[in-house]
């Protein structure tokens, strides 16, 4: 999993199964701190998952773990697995190009999603790497 933040105190983002408190998956730890206008990328690995779960994002620290609001992106297969899961910050359009790319950028054959989400240079871009997004 890779997530984006801007750190302003450090802490964790757990990714749990079920609950709250369900069985761990994966930590995010965010290390750096006061850098609440810098955004850094983190990956960690996280445990895969069969069957149909609920994903619980717990945000653990001492204060605010981020400066501005932020969006989740999951892209989800046929069999209701996780193969990617992609934060961004708030602030940053649903449609922007580098985001799009970079969240579907690994993908080949179809994709669906909705038509406010498509914008043409980012389709046009991923259709010459092998995905063809579908829109309603």
């Amino acid at each position: 999993m890779e997530v984006l933040v801007a750190a302003l105190y450090g802490g964790q983002i757990e990714v749990r199964r079920d609950a709250i408190n369900g069985p761990l998956l994966g930590v995010v730890n965010i290390i750096n701190k006061g850098e609440g206008d810098i955004w850094r990328s983190i990956k960690t690995p996280v445990k895969s998952l069969t069957g149909l779960h609920d994903l619980y994002f717990v945000f653990k620290g001492k204060h605010d773990l981020f400066s501005y609001g932020l969006k989740l992106f999951l892209i989800i297969n046929a069999f209701g697995e996780i193969m990617n899961a992609f934060f961004t910050p708030g602030n940053v359009a649903d449609n922007n190009l580098d985001t799009m790319v970079k969240f579907f950028g690994k993908l080949k054959g179809y994709a669906f999603a909705d038509k406010g989400f498509i914008n043409a240079k980012a389709s046009e871009s991923l259709m010459n790497k092998g995905l063809l997004l579908i829109t309603s």
